[in-house]
C-alpha cells in the first residue's frame, strides 16, 4: 500500500446524522469543507435525496482518488496524515489492512484498474462494502471527539464549555 492510498473513497459511503454525505468520518477536522460531498451548486449531497452512484462520483471524491493515486495527500485527508506523522495507526492504515489484506478484495492496484483518469469509478465494479450511517444524535456516550451534533448527551457540557446554546452544522447554525 502506498503512503496515501485509502480504500474508503472507492468502497464506502459515509453520512452525517442529517443525511449529508461525506468522504469518511475522519475527513471532518481540518478543512472548511469538513469532507462534505457537494453538488455543482454547492449544496451537500444527501443520503435521503440523492442517487448514491452520483454521490460516489462527486467532484470531491474524484479529486481525492486522483490525488491518492498520485501518491499525494489530499487536504481533506489531513487528519490521517497528522496521525501518521505523530506515530499513530490512522484510519487510512487500518482500513487498508482490512480491505486490502484481510478481505483481499480492494487494494491500490485493483482501485487503479477501475478508476478513470478523472477519478470517476465504475460503481458496479467497485460496490459499496462499507456504510457509515448516522441516524441522529441520540447517544448515551460523551466521547471526547464528539459534540452535540453526534451525541445529545454532550449538550449540557457544550453549553457549559462554550457559553452558548447553538453550534455550527453543515447546513448552518443549529439552535437548541
Amino acid at each position: 500500500m502506498s503512503n496515501t492510498f485509502c480504500p474508503l473513497p472507492w468502497n464506502s459511503v459515509s453520512t452525517r446524522n442529517n443525511g449529508d454525505m461525506r468522504i469518511c468520518c475522519h475527513a471532518n477536522s481540518y478543512t472548511k469543507n469538513r469532507g462534505i460531498l457537494r453538488k455543482d451548486n454547492g449544496s451537500a449531497y444527501n443520503a435521503g435525496v440523492d442517487d448514491w452512484d452520483d454521490v460516489r462520483n462527486s467532484d470531491l471524491l474524484k479529486e481525492v482518488r486522483t490525488t491518492m493515486l498520485k501518491g499525494e495527500w489530499h487536504p481533506e485527508c489531513e487528519r490521517c496524515k497528522k496521525e501518521e506523522e505523530n506515530g499513530f495507526k490512522s484510519r487510512r492504515i487500518y482500513e487498508g489492512e482490512d480491505w486490502g489484506i484481510n478481505f483481499g478484495d480492494l487494494n491500490e492496484e485493483y482501485a487503479k484498474q477501475h478508476t478513470h483518469e478523472d477519478g470517476a469509478i465504475d460503481t458496479k465494479a467497485l460496490p459499496i462494502n462499507y456504510m457509515d450511517i448516522r441516524y441522529g444524535n441520540f447517544c448515551n456516550l460523551k466521547c471526547r471527539m464528539c459534540g452535540p451534533t453526534d451525541s445529545h448527551a454532550w449538550y449540557d457540557d457544550w453549553v457549559k464549555l462554550n457559553n452558548r446554546t447553538e453550534w455550527k452544522e453543515t447546513t448552518g447554525t443549529v439552535f437548541n
